[in-house]
């Protein structure tokens, strides 16, 4: 009864309940607790939006603001809210591109420094910079991965070669355990990848799988392509993108749709008029049982009466029920 109730508390009274006693701290660790917490609250819709700080002379910075719909909704959900949660020393990543969410945690980048942060929980915790790096300051994108069967998340992080010419750094591996992080005895662990690639897009992990938009030097020039990355037995795999020319820019990016990895194009290159008011926004779904690419388009009705075509608007995904 006690662990049916406390499923239903908020993340920050969660937060504060483990400290109450022994056993509330091993009822709300436990795997079966955090399962049902997570379904009950992603019923409601719950999600995370960022809103970035510039760096000036105090350094880097993001404002993470914890909602769900039924706030959006009422618009209980503003950025004045108490769900504010201000964090320093660390940004999105260095392209703009922020990683989706998963199980309620982020993960943050600055340089060599990478953080796990629980926005509705006001948590933050910094994993330990990452040693020996030939540059340090060299662009760097972190992306975050839950393997289901083990119940263990993993940072991958991937360096930015410079040149066609140039050897491609190793990445890194990081495996959260709360208790290693506690300890330090968890360190970064090196990886390679035999298809040398630069980091594009944002990361999405579907089924213990981690998908993210990359570039690789071909003939002189640019090549994109979709890395996959299986948080499990950390092995890459490079998926061809489904039409050819396709490229990768600022402008794409990965979404849930229908609880695929689906990639679709920000702003006004996303949306195109269909002639009778309406709009429609093409996307790309990666089936993961058939491995294979599928196209699908949303239709957006009324929508030259409702929106200014001056707006640079962004398909961020679908709600739980697609």
């Amino acid at each position: 009864i006690q662990s049916e109730s406390n499923s239903r508390l908020p993340q920050d009274s969660i937060a504060r309940l483990v400290a109450v006693s022994k056993e509330w701290n091993r009822v709300i660790r436990s795997k079966g607790f955090r399962d049902t917490y997570k379904d009950r609250w992603v019923e409601k819709g719950s999600g995370v939006l960022v809103g970035d700080s510039p760096i000036g002379e105090g350094g880097p910075g993001v404002t993470l603001h914890s909602v769900n719909q039924q706030q959006l909704a009422s618009g209980a959900g503003s950025a004045s809210g108490q769900d504010k949660f201000w964090v320093e020393e660390f940004a999105v990543g260095r392209s703009g591109q922020f990683g989706l969410p998963i199980r309620g945690l982020v993960c943050l980048e600055w340089e060599s420094k990478v953080a796990i942060c629980n926005p509705g929980a006001k948590l933050l915790v910094a994993l330990p910079e990452i040693q020996g790096l030939v540059h340090k300051r060299r662009a760097r994108t972190s992306y975050l991965g839950y393997d289901d069967d083990g119940d263990v998340f993993k940072v991958l992080n991937m360096p930015k070669p410079v040149s066609e010419n140039e050897k491609q750094e190793p990445g890194r591996v990081f495996t959260v355990r709360r208790e290693t992080i506690r300890d330090g005895s968890e360190a970064w662990r090196p990886i390679r990848c035999k298809h040398a690639h630069t980091p594009i897009t944002n990361g999405i992990c579907v089924g213990g799988i981690l998908y993210y938009g990359a570039e690789k030097y071909c003939n002189g020039g640019r090549e994109s392509l979709v890395m996959s990355f299986s948080v499990k037995s950390e092995e890459f795999n490079a998926i061809e993108l489904p039409e050819a020319g396709l490229t990768f820019g600022i402008y794409h990016h990965f979404v849930y749709y229908q609880g695929q990895p689906a990639l679709v194009t920000k702003g006004k290159k996303g949306i195109r008029a269909n002639g009778n008011g309406n709009a429609v926004i093409d996307m790309w779904l990666w089936n993961v049982i058939e491995t294979m690419w599928e196209k699908n388009s949303v239709e957006i009705p009324g929508w030259k009466d409702v929106v200014n075509e001056e707006m640079f608007l962004s398909f961020r995904g679908s709600t739980r029920t697609g």
